[in-house]
Formats: C-alpha cells, structure tokens, sequence
C-alpha cells in the first residue's frame, strides 16, 4: 500500500503557517504584556551593563581592537533587537488564557506601582547614583535583621534571577570562547573538557556577584516600600502567572543570548584577529 502525498502546494502553506511564529494578536498581546513589566527597561540596563564591563575588559588593547568589539557588542546585544526577538519566543510560549490572565494582573494599581519603581531605578541616572547607597542599604538591612531581607529573597527565587545569571553567565561564556577558539586566530585551543573546567572554575566567582548585586539592587529598588507590600509582591510573583511569564522570559533569555555570545565570538575573531587579542 502506498503512503499518500501531500499536495505540494498544502505541504508548502502548511510549511509557512509553521515559519510564520506566534500569530499577530499573539504578539500584539505579549508586547503590551512585556511593556507592561518594563522588560524594555531591564534589557536596556542588560546592553548597557555589558558594554560597560566589556569597555574594563579591553583596556590596554590598541584603540582600533577596542573599537570593533565595542562595535560588535553593540551590534550582538543591541536592546532593541533582544527585546524583539525574546517577545516573539515568549509569544508563542504561553496560551491565550495566561496572556490574557497576566495583562489583567499586570494593570493592577499594585503591580504598575512596583513596575514603574523598577523601571526608575534601572534608570541611567539612577543606575549612577545607586552604588555606594544601594550597598549601605543592603548592609543596614543585615546589621538589622530586617525581615525584608527574606521578602527580597522569596521575589528573586520566584523569577530563579540567581540560577539564571550565573547558567546564562557559564553558557554564554562557554558559547563565546568555543566560536573563538574555533577560529584558527586563536592562539591558544583547549579541548572541550578543559574549556567546560575553565568555564565551571568561574561558578562560584559569578553566584557570589550575582547574588550580592540581586540583593544590592532589591534593597535599593524597593526601600521606599513597606514589609506589608514587599510580602504582597512576593506573593504575587509566587503566584501562577507570573511564574509562567518568567519562566518563559528566562528560556527565551538563556537561548537567545547563549547564541548571541556564539554570534559575538566568531566575529570578534574575525574583525580583530588573535594577534591583537
């Protein structure tokens, strides 16, 4: 017996159908949804911190190396274009009913409070101004035994932001060095075991800062809240929804940026050779 076939004009718009991604009202919602958390905000300060580190890293590098992978990092993690592209996997990641479930969440007077509080502290003037205060009010909360110190902590476990900085931090690092050690430029090539314990050697290097700035950032962020609304955000980002949106936005994330750093890697070695690295 033989198989049918599909008509090739079926298989081709049934093709199409698959490439187009999440439909345009899918979209329309999850990118009032993204702007309603200020996901815009947070991939900004995203772009701009990691030009920032990147510009400490290339000091002492001839201005014309510094330059280019100034240029490609701004091309590779460009704000715009991530906030573009993980809104779409976030779009075709969640169902109607929780879009719908989480724009209805989001409107409320308290959660466009908290955004709005957020979205100004990630600010660049506040950003600038935030260092030395920010670590004063984290150390005045330990000294203290605050207990608002355990409700930033329930907030930063529901949205996993430690365990995702520090995999996202291993994977893009890995990701970049094995597309530069690809390159027969560089000057020196590990294998693949010694490159994932040159990676994993950088662990507990990465939890400890992603832990202390989370804990910095939350008690400058939120310090003008009381425990009673800090204990009613954490449960609102504990709740169903919310966890559901994060989890889609840290897939998105991992993904994006891990191929990002790949992208960033096999350029940078391309525009600078190793000679000047």
């Amino acid at each position: 017996m033989t198989r049918a076939l599909l008509h090739p004009l079926i298989l081709l718009t049934a093709l199409l159908w698959l490439a187009a991604g999440p439909a345009a009202a899918d979209l329309s919602k999850t990118r009032q949804l993204m702007a309603l958390i200020r996901f815009d905000a947070a991939m900004e300060r995203f772009s701009s911190s990691g030009a920032e580190a990147l510009e400490t890293e290339v000091q002492g590098l001839p201005d014309q190396v510094a330059t280019a992978l100034a240029t490609l990092w701004s091309r590779h993690f460009e704000a715009r274009s991530l906030i573009a592209e993980i809104t779409a996997s976030v779009a075709a990641d969640l169902s109607d009913d929780q879009r719908d479930a989480l724009l209805a969440l989001y409107a409320t007077p308290q959660a466009l409070r908290i955004t709005e509080i957020e979205a100004a502290a990630q600010s660049g003037a506040a950003r600038e101004a935030r260092g030395a205060e920010a670590e004063d009010l984290l150390a005045r909360l330990q000294e203290a035994g605050d207990p608002r110190l355990a409700l930033h902590d329930r907030r930063a476990r529901a949205t996993d932001a430690v365990e995702v900085s520090v995999v996202s931090g291993l994977n893009s690092t890995y990701a970049m060095l094995a597309a530069m050690m690809g390159s027969p430029r560089f000057p020196q090539v590990l294998d693949d075991a010694q490159l994932l314990a040159l990676v994993n050697s950088l662990e507990p290097r990465l939890r400890a800062e992603a832990e202390r700035e989370i804990a910095m950032a939350a008690a400058y962020t939120y310090r003008d809240l009381t425990e009673a609304e800090l204990s009613d955000y954490a449960e609102l980002m504990e709740g169903e929804g919310p966890s559901a949106l994060y989890a889609a936005v840290n897939r998105a994330m991992e993904r994006i940026v891990v191929e990002r750093a790949r992208r960033f890697g096999a350029a940078a070695m391309e525009a600078t050779g190793a000679r000047d690295i």
